[in-house]
């Protein structure tokens, strides 16, 4: 279930919101303010903040910068009347993932949210295959895929069990200085 956090001062704005994804099976957490918003993302596994424009603009982006500094996967939601696409695009420079003008109609706001899970599943992804490939293609540190790589890391594997000094040779910048800090550390396993 994700995670959803509502900031909108007008109580009958944010409690149609969070009816409306409570509904749709979404854990939701409503607030009126940036404080109380800035504590819940300091406690909460917030996926999606749903956030009106105006609060944004008061604090001088304040809250996206808590909020992605706490959750670098988080989407974020605005929403607000103004169809000023110079100010629309500050925002997305700022962070917001989505724009939505008024009114908010149940259809716009869902679809919306579909797309926003979408991202944190692709970005949920990307993370998760990042992880497989460095530890699948990574050796102390050294990431490579070529069975060249994967020879020196074998060679790598058999120098460090050597008991006297070893001398390592090549041009600048070929990763001396990573190979040699990789036998130091597999060196008598």
């Amino acid at each position: 279930m994700r995670k959803i956090l509502i900031v909108e001062e007008d109580v009958l704005i944010r409690e149609k919101l969070s009816n409306l994804l409570r509904d749709e099976g979404y854990y939701v957490i409503a607030v009126k303010d940036r404080s109380v918003a800035i504590n819940c993302l300091e406690r909460e596994s917030i996926e999606i903040m749903i956030i009106a424009e105006k609060i944004i603009q008061e604090n001088g982006f304040e809250l996206l910068s808590v909020a992605r500094q706490r959750l670098s996967n988080i989407v974020i939601i605005a929403f607000g009347e103004n169809e000023n696409a110079y100010r629309v695009r500050g925002l997305f420079t700022k962070g917001i993932y989505e724009y939505l003008s008024h009114p908010l109609t149940p259809s716009r706001v869902l679809s919306s949210i579909k797309r926003a899970e979408e991202r944190i599943a692709l970005l949920e992804e990307n993370k998760d295959l990042k992880r497989r490939i460095d530890y699948r293609y990574s050796f102390a540190g050294i990431t490579g895929v070529s069975e060249k790589m994967q020879k020196v890391f074998s060679l790598i594997l058999q120098v460090s069990q050597i008991k006297r000094p070893i001398l390592l040779m090549g041009e600048s910048g070929t990763g001396k200085e990573m190979v040699a800090r990789a036998i130091h550390k597999y060196a008598f396993l």
